[in-house]
């Protein structure tokens, strides 16, 4: 059980902790996008990227090619070149791939002339015309990676258009999805009949639901429409604004489970199923990074995203998610990788020291003093804190209790501890003992 106090009688009201129960973290908590696999991506990104070099267990398969509208571009003609490379490199490398069901060909889509957003195909957005030729589709994707997929997602940041504006791209196109919740709740209910008919061991993600206030409500609805009989995993996309610092991930984790325990699932998983920063890139000047960003209210240094990204990891994984999907390794303006996708950047370099010293660790609680958070851990009888500064930075010195004997820094640099350490806002692991902290690949 995680427990997320703000302000409770026993610490002081500018203070949180968050008990995780010394819940051990797998690697599978650590997930990755990794768009440019089998395709150049389609945003003027002409090469292809390789198989990420940085610690991860879990892979989705969006923005890759690899979605209804890729794989039956017409009716009854099948295209599986793309996925099928995904679902062998996932396999070749033992990571759990997850498949995105979502973007409907304009052959099946109720509305086939309508435009979605970015350069994605007519009608993409829309529900099918014909609720069969989904089901045909679903129940052909199943049948296919029968006991090698082991988790579907039903569609990607869902809007109903007869509760909010589903017409947000540019110039009023259309984004994920542009039915209605009634549409929706039946492609759901008819997708996870299917899924459990051809593959019962195969498990089936609600639509990865964006935005807070709006994105909480939404799912709120589907849930009361009829959708929470029909999935067995919880998905949200925790995009954080870029001027939000990573530790309020917590509270909004918080809300989730008080809204999934309002319908009963309070016991089901819980996986951030896609999130990431926008990072600068230095070959791109400052204005141009600004109009690329989006609804993203600034752009991150490489020293802050490398800090944000570590810390959001850690407190995702102690506020309770089972799964937390960076986006990604090679997507535009995002990356973790540098060099066109052969090496990770700060910021993945970041995200694979945490990957490695939380990946079968026990992580007890984090808590907060003023800026100063700390994250205890624990291998057996081996211990260690996860220590950072959330605003400025000061000098610190571990408490004496501790035993302390090493440090070791986001780029994988291991000192022995001073007495008195410069901290600011990138995490550091500091042991009690000089072993390697690392479980290994």
């Amino acid at each position: 059980m995680v427990c997320v106090a703000f302000g409770s009688a026993s610490i002081p009201a500018h203070a949180v902790v968050i008990d995780s129960g010394a819940r051990v973290i797998p690697e599978s908590y650590f997930g990755l996008h990794a768009i440019r696999l089998a395709v150049p991506h389609w945003r003027g990104e002409r090469r292809l990227s390789i198989w990420p070099t940085i610690k991860f267990g879990s892979l989705r398969a969006w923005a890759s090619s690899t979605q209804w509208a890729n794989l039956e571009p017409r009716k009854g003609e099948w295209n599986f070149a793309n996925l099928d490379k995904y679902v062998a490199l996932a396999e070749q490398h033992k990571v759990d791939l997850v498949v995105n069901l979502g973007r409907t060909p304009a052959w099946a889509s109720a509305r086939p002339d309508e435009r979605c957003s970015g350069e994605f195909p007519l009608g993409c957005a829309a529900e099918p015309r014909d609720v069969r030729d989904w089901e045909d589709y679903v129940r052909e994707v199943v049948s296919r990676y029968r006991g090698r997929v082991k988790y579907y997602e039903i569609w990607n940041e869902p809007k109903f258009n007869d509760l909010e504006n589903a017409y947000t791209g540019k110039d009023g196109a259309a984004t994920y999805f542009s039915g209605t919740l009634a549409k929706f709740v039946e492609m759901t209910r008819a997708a996870y009949r299917i899924v459990k008919q051809v593959d019962p061991a195969a498990k089936v993600l609600a639509a990865g639901m964006d935005g807070e206030e709006y994105g909480l409500k939404r799912l709120s609805r589907f849930f009361e429409a009829g959708g929470r009989d029909s999935v067995d995993i919880v998905s949200f996309h925790l995009y954080m604004n870029n001027s939000i610092q990573p530790e309020a991930i917590a509270p909004f984790v918080a809300r989730l489970r008080a809204a999934m325990a309002a319908q009963g699932l309070e016991k089901m998983e819980l996986w951030n199923s896609e999130s990431g920063y926008f990072i600068a890139d230095p070959l791109v000047p400052a204005p141009a990074q600004l109009n690329r960003a989006g609804t993203f209210s600034a752009v991150l240094s490489v020293d802050t995203a490398a800090a944000y990204v570590a810390r959001a990891l850690i407190i995702g994984a102690a506020a309770g998610l089972d799964r937390f999907f960076y986006f990604g390794w090679d997507v535009y303006n995002m990356a973790l990788a540098a060099n066109n996708g052969k090496e990770p950047s700060m910021a993945g370099m970041a995200y694979d020291r945490m990957a490695r010293w939380l990946a079968g660790a026990a992580l007890h609680r984090c808590e907060s003093k003023d800026t100063l958070w700390i994250c205890s851990l624990s291998r057996g009888s081996r211990r260690a804190w996860v220590v950072w500064h959330s605003t400025g930075g000061s000098d610190w010195s571990a408490p004496t209790e501790w035993q302390a004997k090493q440090m070791e820094t986001l780029d994988g640099r291991q000192t022995v501890i001073p007495a008195r350490l410069s901290l600011g806002g990138k995490p550091v692991l500091v042991k009690a003992d000089t072993a390697p902290w690392d479980a290994g690949r």
